[in-house]
């Protein structure tokens, strides 16, 4: 089932794509994937180079009871090539006060995410998952448009991120919850300018909160 479709036009005669699809298909499985083209360059794909068409995309599944009941596994992976949201044309440019308005991870980056969820009685839901993200380079977006230059993906100075967490929640009464999650995190990054020193490393993190409402 195709949920989406989109082809943009602009002036400098580059396209955009976006792509939706979702497949549940058998009962108890979902499989789906977005893929976004920037910038397509139909000469240089003619010319049989591929490297000026920048994409990202998401790839993942879910099996829903696993196991057991209410028990659900879910695999995701996620990669942005270089360039893509950045536009030399800052009112095509998809940030707002520097901040990306597509997926988070930004361009030159990957995440493999393995999350499983389960719900053992009502008001009770628990959640572990684990995720591995990469991130390159990020230079000016003027060294996109020269021809002499092109980012490989995953280019240095390299930012990789490993972290895995535990989050319950439990609906004590009518919208009142109680949460409590747990996460250990390993991050190291070649640019020292990048991230704050207080991310950086092996780093334990919990909470626990009471909230009325939504």
């Amino acid at each position: 089932m195709i949920t989406g479709m989109r082809i943009l036009l602009i002036s400098d005669g580059n396209k955009q794509l976006y792509l939706d699809i979702a497949i549940k298909y058998p009962e108890s499985y979902l499989f789906y994937s977005t893929l976004f083209a920037d910038c397509i360059e139909i000469r240089r794909l003619l010319d049989g180079d591929p490297r000026r068409t920048d994409i990202g995309f998401t790839v993942g599944g879910k099996k829903i009871d696993l196991f057991l009941p209410n028990l659900d596994f879910t695999l995701e992976y996620t990669r942005i090539n270089p360039w893509v949201y950045e536009h030399q044309d800052e009112t095509t440019t998809y940030k707002h006060l520097n901040y990306y308005l597509g997926h988070w991870l930004g361009q030159n980056a990957d995440q493999l995410r393995v999350q499983v969820d389960y719900q053992p009685l009502r008001g009770l839901k628990l959640k572990a998952y684990t995720d591995f993200t990469n991130k390159g380079k990020l230079d000016d977006i003027y060294y996109r448009y020269d021809v002499l230059t092109y980012a490989t993906f995953l280019s240095s100075p390299l930012r990789k991120e490993k972290r895995f967490s535990f989050e319950a929640s439990y609906e004590i009464l009518h919208d009142l919850f109680a949460d409590a999650y747990y996460t250990y995190s390993d991050v190291t990054d070649e640019d020292p300018a990048r991230a704050p020193s207080f991310l950086l490393g092996k780093k334990h993190s919990f909470a626990l909160t009471i909230h009325y409402g939504l």
